[in-house]
């Protein structure tokens, strides 16, 4: 029943759109789209913080900015003017501020540096600006502290064969790792985790804070080349003490990524593979214990899990299902999973409150652009599931004028009687019997999958803007794509271009 509420919701929201006048776009048209990513709700659940990007066209340029919006109601307000890009927006834990990276600059000093802000409203503040670009952050527990990760510094060598055009790229040549550092939030001082006098010479990934504050862990591969990024594991470093060295904590012969406290902090969820080097297949979740490294798989299924959130009752995670996606819960050990959002389009950016009794997300579907949604969770059940949505924005709305191509999910048998899946998108102005031209959109990887978002936010999902020009678009999801288990996946294994070939040809 409540996930028929969830679902009635949405479609209350969508209704006046549908009642417009329609009109065919143009390829100007659909560059208006507006992008909404990386939701981040407020630690009391009544402020969402987003980035939102939109093209130049006259400029031939693309700008992202940090937007707030109350999840009570109300207009979003637009928080950063920066003409380059403003991203990453991370809440201090106690919802006082909120902290951002900027690049700002000009040439070759032009570098994303840390920015703070405030949420009521006035100037940001320039927080830490590191030698080189700072990339991933996170808040420490208490707020005073911040982690995150930079690239070392070229050497003068590197920097002079920029200058004459001699900055070619030399595979296993001369590195800039990435390195792990604290910043002082207080003084505006940093010092740095790791490369510092311990052997081990990594590149870090990802970092997480362990629930007291005391330690990070972070995951790492022994080079920034993307080849050994499949040689990853993690690592445990104290936070506190200045002398202490890396421990590696997981001893997989996989890669090991994306480690996420559960909320005892006696054990991480990580992401990653049994097997060494690059593989084609689903990636397992494993519950690792920081006590011995003891290591439980506790992958849901044929599901991939992405965004990976614990809790004292269960796993909240997102995860794609043939044309899908969406949000799941399972029980800490694997057991019990739940698809909590409606079977249809695509959900992502998730973000909970503290309390995780509220929680926000983008929603679009082949006829409905993204926009941001809020829910309160009936926290009594289990697993808790959203009583109710609410749209937080309409950035969009100006596309609910143009006539879309209709869209429907096709399936077919191919040669040796697999069942493959596609996205079909109709010309805009079909009507049945209409014989039209059609063009086969093959996605890469091989995995990866087509789903049912909007096709014309001109980022690569642009199936619209053939359907304004009266073609047909079949985009398949052949063996190897993801979405479709582990057996789905590997099933391309040694014969790449073989059978997924003909996955696509029959279904054309």
């Amino acid at each position: 029943m409540s996930r028929l509420l969830f679902a009635a919701a949405l479609l209350c929201v969508a209704l006046p759109a549908a009642a417009q006048q329609q009109v065919a776009p143009t390829l100007d048209d659909l560059f208006r789209y507006e992008t909404i990513s990386d939701a981040q709700l407020s630690p009391d659940g009544t402020m969402a913080l987003y980035t939102l990007r939109t093209m130049n066209l006259e400029k031939n340029e693309s700008d992202t900015d940090i937007w707030l919006v109350r999840t009570q109601g109300g207009q979003p307000i637009r928080m950063t003017t920066n003409p380059k890009s403003d991203s990453r927006p991370r809440w201090r834990p106690d919802g006082s501020a909120f902290a951002f990276t900027s690049v700002r600059g000009d040439g070759s000093e032009a570098r994303a540096a840390l920015y703070l802000m405030s949420p009521f409203g006035g100037e940001s503040e320039l927080l830490y600006r590191h030698p080189t670009a700072i990339n991933a952050f996170e808040w420490s527990p208490d707020g005073r502290t911040i982690a995150f990760t930079a690239r070392e510094e070229e050497t003068e060598e590197q920097k002079e064969a920029k200058k004459t055009g001699r900055d070619v790229e030399i595979e296993d040549g001369p590195e800039q790792h990435t390195h792990l550092w604290l910043l002082d939030v207080a003084t505006k001082q940093a010092r740095r985790l790791t490369g510092r006098d311990d052997p081990t010479v990594f590149t870090v990934q990802s970092l997480a804070w362990s629930p007291d504050g005391a330690r990070i862990a972070f995951a790492a591969a022994p080079s920034p080349n993307l080849v050994y990024a499949w040689q990853s594991d993690v690592y445990l470093v104290s936070a506190t003490d200045s002398t202490s060295t890396p421990r590696r904590l997981t001893e997989n012969e996989g890669p090991d990524t994306n480690p996420v406290w559960a909320e005892d902090g006696r054990s991480l969820y990580v992401q990653g593979h049994r097997e060494s080097g690059y593989r084609v297949g689903q990636s397992r979740l494993f519950r690792v214990s920081v006590a011995d490294g003891s290591v439980q798989d506790v992958t849901p299924g044929d599901l991939d899990p992405g965004t990976v959130v614990p809790t004292a009752t269960g796993v909240w995670f997102t995860a794609s299902s043939g044309t899908t996606s969406g949000l799941w819960w399972m029980r800490p050990d694997g057991t019990g999973v739940v698809r909590v959002t409606p079977e249809d389009g695509v959900y992502g950016s998730f973000t909970f409150s503290a309390d995780r009794s509220r929680i926000a997300y983008t929603r679009e579907t082949p006829t409905e652009p993204a926009e941001l949604y809020s829910a309160v969770l009936a926290t009594r059940s289990i697993p808790p599931r959203p009583a109710q949505a609410v749209a937080l924005t309409s950035h969009n709305q100006e596309m609910a004028r143009y006539a879309v191509g209709r869209t429907e999910v096709v399936e077919w048998q191919s040669v040796d009687g697999r069942r493959v899946e596609g996205v079909l998108v109709y010309p805009a102005n079909y009507r049945e019997g209409m014989r039209v031209p059609l063009v086969v959109k093959i996605h890469g990887g091989p995995a990866g999958a087509y789903v049912q978002n909007f096709q014309a936010n001109g980022y690569g999902n642009n199936a619209q803007w053939y359907a304004a020009d009266g073609y047909a678009m079949l985009m398949p999801n052949p063996r190897g794509s993801s979405g479709y288990g582990d057996e789905g996946q590997r099933a391309v294994i040694e014969d790449w271009g073989g059978l997924d070939f003909q996955d696509i040809m029959t279904g054309v």
